[in-house]
């Protein structure tokens, strides 16, 4: 999931949000009224028909936390802005794909700066949009601080075609869905959380969807879903599910209750926000039950499973013969002791495809289970200072990897990425797959070690350990737009002390629109290679979101794109951006769930009914691939010989 940026921003989005471009003008007065949806669903500029929902991601009409709209936000009788809820916005696009809504995620090609426009929607008889009613389902006048005949998107905006507005609009009005994203402060959200703004567009318009979310996302009980999670405490005693946790209920998919344990209780007074008890044992409140959560070997998630270190430990072995069909005998650990390859782990065998990291110190990692509850305890190093939530931490193992179970794990992770699969390390994470070495040494940090070949994969180099790692720092010791010496980070453009990579402002993982990105402190805030062990970043890693200090390049988040057969591997510094366990921050968040929507968005055939833009009859389809991987709708009816029954059979 990636995140925030700006250059001439107030000249920029003075002229273009407001103005009324003569081409665009031109193009969009040419569409109809009912214009079709296209009929390729792949990347490419696409026609949305009349009636279309469009879901706002800038803080202009979708403004969470307080931040201020970039500069071209129109006012209107005072009011610059129409508070919603950006980061519930993400849930609720899963909410449509999991119910076979087809949702487009619109983004303009080429923006020369982050918070550049993605889609303008025009219409000169009256308002372009009505703001969506969650109470009646319907659309209703403009925006308050808009009344204009112009209204304009950044930040990468979700649309629902026309053509699916009332399949969508039967899932919005599920009072389990309403109930959710429709309503604000009620008990089960987070403090601050609010509806999520929708437009319904009065007329045609035209935007380049630069990627298609549908289908395959139904999972949980026997169905295993795309994402897991590296849930091993580590050896700090801590473990990251409360992590994942604070991000699934910040953006509605989960309620405030599975994090119950969070709070410490003497009687169940304590509880009573929850809607639990206290469990007067562990002196927390009991966390009410989370389908959302599943595991490798048992009932799976409906979202994500958690995973310990027995799935991902190999057996040992001799020979190919020792291992299981399919798999061979071809790890070999720095202490010299074999194992079978990734494909021997209850890891490999559900068919995951993201394995996110958000907290894991590998050396001393515990090797029990934490069963099916979670563990509360004190951790082995000030563990519960994580937000005061103890109950991210264990007081005990019961078990330690030792160094060369360590290097068998982290070559299973090295086995799953080189098979197409994709990783998503965040802030301890970073270094217990990369290894990490004092600052200007090649003095290994004991904390992660030295990580390993498999599994340096943004900083690998010949001659294991050397040539690799990274160097870190554990606060925020910015934000600075240049070092003390005057230079900059080439490639990258400075907005409010952070650099961003030029050339990736259209790239779905930057989209954050307005909303500025502050670094997070956290076990790793922010990294760089190991030049003391003579590390440098591989070749094809891109910086995406840093900043420079004493003529060094700090990273906050890189991505080292796929490249067949490899996966994606991306890297965000901080601990938690949610609020749960740290301050809650919009455009941090927003960086882990585009990382999240992004990883591993393979296209799923999944037979929901379509538009194939033709005539008639022809317009029938389903959702299904086609041969490059990209989703599109294929026609179901074809022209037959016309009769006369009020339809048109010959598609003319």
């Amino acid at each position: 999931m990636s995140a925030p940026i700006f250059r001439s921003l107030r000249s920029l989005r003075t002229s273009h949000r407001l103005a009324r471009p003569a081409a665009l003008l031109a193009a969009l007065l040419a569409l109809p009224l009912l214009a079709p949806t296209c009929s390729g669903q792949g990347p490419g500029q696409k026609a949305f028909s009349r009636g279309s929902i469009v879901i706002p991601m800038d803080a202009c009409y979708q403004r969470t936390g307080g931040t201020t709209p970039a500069a071209g936000c129109p006012s209107n009788g005072g009011t610059s802005f129409d508070d919603g809820d950006v980061i519930k916005a993400y849930g609720l696009v899963y909410t449509l794909v999991k119910n076979d809504i087809p949702v487009y995620w619109v983004i303009q090609p080429g923006k020369t700066a982050l918070p550049g426009l993605d889609v303008t929607v025009q219409f000169a008889g009256g308002a372009p949009v009505g703001k969506y009613d969650w109470a009646t389902g319907t659309a209703g006048a403009m925006p308050p601080n808009n009344n204009g005949t112009t209204i304009s998107y950044l930040g990468g905006p979700f649309v629902v075609d026309g053509s699916d507005f009332a399949a969508a609009n039967a899932v919005l009005q599920q009072a389990g869905v309403k109930g959710v994203f429709g309503v604000a402060g009620v008990p089960t959200f987070p403090a601050g959380a609010g509806a999520v703004n929708l437009h319904v567009t009065s007329v045609a318009f035209q935007g380049f969807a630069a990627k298609v979310l549908s289908g395959g996302w139904a999972s949980g009980g026997a169905t295993a879903p795309k994402l897991a999670l590296l849930n091993i405490p580590g050896g700090d005693g801590r473990y990251a599910d409360h992590v994942l946790e604070g991000y699934l209920v910040r953006s509605g998919l989960a309620p405030l209750c599975v994090m119950a344990n969070r709070t410490s209780c003497a009687g169940d007074a304590a509880c009573a926000s929850y809607g639990t008890t206290c469990d007067v044992a562990d002196g927390v409140c009991r966390p009410c039950a989370d389908p959302s959560a599943g595991s490798a070997t048992g009932t799976h998630g409906t979202i994500y499973d958690r995973l310990e270190a027995a799935d991902f430990l190999p057996p040992t072995c001799a020979t190919d013969a020792n291992c299981p069909a399919g798999s061979f005998c071809t790890t070999v650990t720095q202490g010299g002791t074999r194992y079978c390859d990734w494909r021997s782990t209850s890891f490999s065998s559900n068919g995951y495809k993201v394995l996110w990291l958000p907290h894991w110190t590998g050396p001393n990692s515990c090797t029990g289970t934490l069963g099916a509850g979670y563990a509360c305890g004190t951790g082995f190093g000030g563990c519960g200072l994580a937000g005061s939530d103890q109950c991210s931490c264990v007081n005990g193992c019961g078990g330690n990897l030792t160094a060369d179970q360590l290097d068998a794990v982290l070559a299973t992770v090295g086995g799953y990425v080189a098979a197409g699969n994709d990783v998503f390390g965040e802030c301890a994470g970073i270094g217990s797959l990369e290894g990490v070495y004092t600052a200007g040494s090649a003095t290994v940090n004991a904390t992660y070690a030295d990580g390993a070949a498999a599994s340096r994969f943004q900083t690998g180099g010949a001659g294991f350990p050397a040539n690799g790692g990274v160097h870190i720092t554990t606060t925020v010791t910015g934000p600075a737009c240049t070092g003390p010496d005057g230079t900059s980070a080439p490639g990258m453009d400075c907005s409010g002390g952070e650099f961003y990579r030029q050339g990736y402002y259209s790239s779905p993982f930057l989209q954050i629109g307005d909303y500025p990105y502050t670094p997070q402190s956290g076990a790793i805030t922010e990294f760089r290679p190991a030049t003391g062990n003579g590390a440098a970043y591989l070749g094809d890693v891109v910086s995406l979101v840093a900043r420079v200090s004493g003529g060094n390049r700090l990273d906050y988040f890189t991505l080292r794109p796929a490249s067949e057969p490899r996966g994606n591997v991306v890297y965000l510094g901080g601990h938690d951006y949610s609020g749960f366990q740290g301050t809650f921050q919009a455009a941090g968040t927003r960086l882990v769930l585009n990382t999240l929507f992004n990883l591993a968005s393979a296209c799923v055939a999944t037979g929901a009914p379509c538009s194939t833009g033709l005539l008639g009859a022809c317009g029938q389809g389903q959702l299904g691939c086609d041969v490059s991987g990209n989703p599109v709708c294929l026609q179901t009816v074809f022209p037959g010989t016309e009769t006369c029954n009020a339809a048109d059979d010959d598609c003319d």
